[in-house]
């Protein structure tokens, strides 16, 4: 029998030796949100050794499990969002597993508002006849495999701003999606919106109405037709404005390809489109679309039309430039009217072809009314002079010839002056100039309902009138006193406000003051932190502090600052914590009143018992409303030697306190008094005689260095007697005190224990101010 409960002993032992805990952790978060807590991360045992378990997220996205070593099935779901899985994931060894990110699903008919947040689709997505759908700016639609937007008689609105866009973009790891497809709808509108990543026309538009505005169409493709966007069929009413089209393949039509359709496209940038013809744009079948003020650049053909490609259309082509596009700028094939005016076409490897080319075009008969020579139809040859076209700014710069050639009879530039060629215009009017004395307004430490203002300049140091439209702050804590009447700041003048800050709560504020006018947005950081009236301070004597294995005691100062104007009335208290072990409170001191702009500081030697486990500990001091209110705190740590993972923190009576304390000698101040000092003074001491401590007394009017020394009748400084550490001898003594103290009355404490009786010398030295006077130790 003995030996059977021996041999079963034996495999309990075994088996607790193979099935250590591995312990595992990782983020994981909710795609478009800020609170991650929740997420059930469940770790499905695969292997024979493995035992289920799961965990859950906290609000950073954390989790953390403690396993039995194995192959595990991990996956991570919430409520209503898809959910991911690591599949077979080797679990023997302690490990930090990949993020992970999962997002709200969709898939079907949709309708009504989609919220900002992004999403992951997962089949075919539709909007269906008389149906609509509004998507919020700020959203992403990622699409998780080779899937199409059909918009089939149904209305869409997907409009951001450009601060947040909404974005159509190829889930991470999936190639391609397929685009969007509008089939005959009545209304749709797409504005400040990216759609990149399809393999089937970024947006394919059949005989639809459809605005397509400032967005981004960026690295499409189409085996086929409109890499970018493909306009067919009656697409009379489409309008594409102020968008990017760029990086986009097919084979007619990189960029765009009109096929019976007559959109409007202004003020659009074309460049960088690849196609076998028509890079940047491709017209066929009496397609007749109106081109106005658009910049086609570096696009390219492996046959003909680089820039553009007309078969059997007659496009209107104005106030636009083509230029570096590989094989012919525009090619014409059966293309007999198409007009095309007041353009600038330069760099193309050639910039007319084909057949039926409008008479006269390209040969420079005449001049325009900048003097440039020019054709038949005013159009120019010459370099657009583009600010930075590496990096994609296509503006112009102000010596470029395309100002003001554009057609006279086109509406005016914003500037008032003709219009300009390309798809910016460059302003001509010098504008104001706005300048701030200062783009950050820091603020400091700021008492809790108490105010402090700090000026800001407005300059215009430009040559026209600055208006203000509005001048508003992030924060409400955080106000102006700008006045509208002063909205008008002339040529060289300026304007100053004032900024107050006035915090609500114990925190750091950090807000944004914006000043919208008619030159470019102002913004100035404002900075600052709200703060308790009582400021705490810990200062360990001879740091760092080591207690070895059989335990020990150090010395340490702590203060309590009044910072406020107005008397105040808190609690006090310190504990020490040991991560892993837990905490132990030391000392708790209620109802300690304090006059406005008083320090008062006391020093303390604290124990550390010898069965104390090993560690880094900290110790903390608060002040506030014992114990839930912490109004603001001290920290410094400590070492205890050992071996780690033994002892323990045992009682609090283990860990004795001892030294000055905080008697009731503060006499409560009626509130509202200022008991700030005008004058340096050394006030006394009290009592007098004393045995064995007393406090001496003194103000300061403003902050500074301090020293307050001690002497004997024989000049032996013995400052540094308080809390057991003898002074160094007559001329090697330290002195009581000696740091920087901000401007208030001070309280310090002066204990003679270590002394014999009689007179002593006490003198206090601040900047300039020397005093001194006289106590008697009466043991």
């Amino acid at each position: 029998m003995l030996r059977k409960i021996l041999v079963l002993v034996g495999v309990v032992v075994g088996m607790v030796t193979i099935c250590h805990a591995v312990q595992m952790d990782g983020y994981c978060y909710l795609g478009g949100q800020t609170n991650h807590e929740g997420i059930k991360v469940l770790f499905q045992a695969d292997s024979p050794s493995a035992v289920t378990d799961s965990a859950y997220t906290d609000q950073i996205g954390h989790y953390q499990a403690d396993l039995i070593g194995g192959f595990y099935d991990i996956s991570f779901s919430y409520e209503s969002f898809l959910t991911e899985t690591i599949i077979d994931q080797n679990c023997f060894n302690p490990l930090t597993l990949p993020e992970m990110i999962i997002y709200i699903p969709l898939s079907g008919a949709l309708s009504g508002t989609i919220e900002t947040n992004p999403y992951i689709i997962i089949d075919e997505i539709w909007i269906w006849v008389g149906a609509s759908l509004i998507i919020e700016p700020g959203t992403t639609f990622l699409f998780d495999g080779n899937y199409e937007f059909f918009i089939n008689h149904g209305t869409l609105y997907a409009i951001g701003t450009e601060e947040d866009s909404i974005r159509f973009i190829p889930n991470e790891g999936i190639n391609y999606w397929e685009g969007f497809e509008f089939s005959i709808s009545d209304s749709a509108v797409l504005e400040y919106c990216l759609v990149s990543g399809s393999n089937s026309s970024g947006i394919y538009c059949g005989g639809s109405n459809l605005r397509i505005g400032n967005c981004s169409i960026i690295g499409n493709s189409s085996p086929d037709w409109g890499g970018g966007i493909h306009c067919a069929g009656f697409s009379e009413a489409t309008l594409i404005t102020k968008c990017l089209i760029a990086s986009n393949s097919a084979s007619q039509g990189g960029g765009i390809r009109c096929y019976n359709s007559n959109p409007v496209i202004d003020h659009c940038v074309i460049s960088n489109n690849t196609a076998q013809s028509g890079g940047g744009l491709f017209c066929s079948n009496d397609a007749n679309p109106i081109v106005v003020n658009c910049t086609f650049t570096g696009n390219a053909s492996y046959s003909q039309g680089g820039g553009i490609y007309c078969y059997e259309s007659s496009p209107n082509i104005k106030n636009t430039i083509i230029s570096n596009s590989v094989n012919a700028g525009i090619y014409f094939n059966d293309s007999q009217n198409t007009s095309i005016i007041n353009g600038d076409f330069y760099g193309n490897s050639w910039n007319f072809g084909g057949n039926y080319l409008p008479q006269y075009l390209g040969q420079l008969v005449t001049t325009n009314t900048n003097g440039d020579s020019c054709d038949a139809f005013y159009n120019i040859f010459e370099d657009p002079q583009f600010v930075n076209p590496s990096i994609g700014d296509f503006n112009l710069q102000a010596s470029s010839p395309c100002i003001d050639a554009g057609d006279p009879t086109s509406p005016f530039d914003p500037d008032s002056t003709i219009a300009d060629i390309g798809a910016f215009y460059y302003h001509q009017v010098p504008p104001p100039v706005i300048i701030v004395s200062s783009d950050t307004l820091d603020f400091s430490s700021i008492v809790v309902s108490y105010s402090d203002v700090l000026p800001l300049t407005i300059f215009n140091i430009g040559d026209t009138t600055l208006v203000l439209y509005a001048i508003t702050t992030t924060d409400p804590v955080l106000t102006t006193d700008y006045n509208p009447a002063d909205s008008l700041i002339e040529a060289g003048d300026s304007l100053e406000i004032t900024v107050t800050f006035l915090p609500d709560e114990i925190a750091t504020y950090n807000a944004v003051l914006s000043i919208d006018n008619n030159d470019e947005l102002v913004e100035v950081a404002l900075q600052g932190k709200g703060v308790g009236p009582v400021d705490v301070e810990l200062r360990p004597y001879n740091p760092p502090i080591v207690i070895p294995e059989t335990g020990g005691s150090f010395d340490f100062n702590i203060s309590a600052w009044n910072r406020s104007q107005d008397p105040q009335t808190f609690d006090l208290w310190t504990e020490i914590r040991l991560p892993g072990f837990g905490t132990v409170p030391i000392m708790t001191v209620t109802d300690l009143s304090l006059p406005a702009g008083v320090t008062v500081d006391r020093d303390r030697s604290q124990e550390v018992p010898g069965n104390a486990p090993a560690g880094i500990y900290s110790y903390y001091a608060y002040v506030g409303e014992y114990p839930w209110v912490i109004e603001d705190f001290g920290v410094f740590t400590f070492e205890k030697e050992g071996t780690a993972g033994e002892g323990s923190l045992g009682l609090p009576s283990d860990w004795t306190c001892t030294g000055e304390g905080f008697e009731e000698w503060i006499e409560p101040v009626g509130f509202g008094e200022s008991n700030l000092p005008t004058e340096f003074a050394l006030l006394g001491v009290y009592p007098n005689p004393f045995n064995p401590i007393t406090t001496i007394s003194f103000t300061l009017p403003e902050a500074g260095m301090v020293r307050l020394e001690v002497f004997d009748i024989s000049g032996r400084n013995v400052g540094a007697t308080l809390c057991g550490r003898p002074g160094l001898g007559s001329h090697g003594g330290r002195p009581l005190r000696e740091d920087w103290m901000n401007a208030g009355r001070h309280l310090i404490s002066f204990d003679g224990s270590g002394l014999a009786s009689g007179i002593y010398i006490y003198r206090l030295t601040a900047g300039e101010f020397t005093a001194s006077g006289k106590m008697v130790l009466m043991k």
